[in-house]
């Protein structure tokens, strides 16, 4: 057996047990890491630091589809991120103008809105 296949299989253990100590003690754990994937497979809440300060706390999910800032974007390897001005608009309809193209997007009060109602128009 290589030290790689060793390496990976003594990984995959160790997340298997994390996951079963958590399940039957039902305690915290507390894990560094700067493996992405591991993060998601076994976190339930991730906290982003830089140089000793808090960039970021939250689920998996609000992590990597919602970074707050360009570096928590760069960690978890977001590319395509723009600069632009935001202008609101209305009906919670919000117009992000950057220097080659204008963006139109809904406010989260609108998004909920239309989950809520089924609407379907602006």
């Amino acid at each position: 057996m290589s030290q790689l296949q060793t390496l990976t299989l003594s990984t995959n253990k160790m997340e298997e047990l994390i996951i079963k100590i958590n399940r039957e003690s039902e305690t915290t754990i507390i894990m560094t890491t700067h493996n992405l994937s591991q993060a998601q497979k076994l976190a339930d809440r991730i906290v982003i630091l830089s140089n000793g300060k808090l960039c970021q706390s939250g689920t998996p999910e609000e992590i990597f589809r919602k970074p707050r800032n360009k570096f928590v974007a760069d960690f978890v390897g977001i590319k395509n991120l723009m600069t632009g001005e935001i202008e609101d608009g209305p009906n919670s309809l919000v117009k992000i103008k950057t220097d080659s193209l204008a963006i139109f997007t809904l406010t989260e009060k609108k998004v909920e809105l239309i989950l809520l109602y089924g609407l379907m128009r602006l």
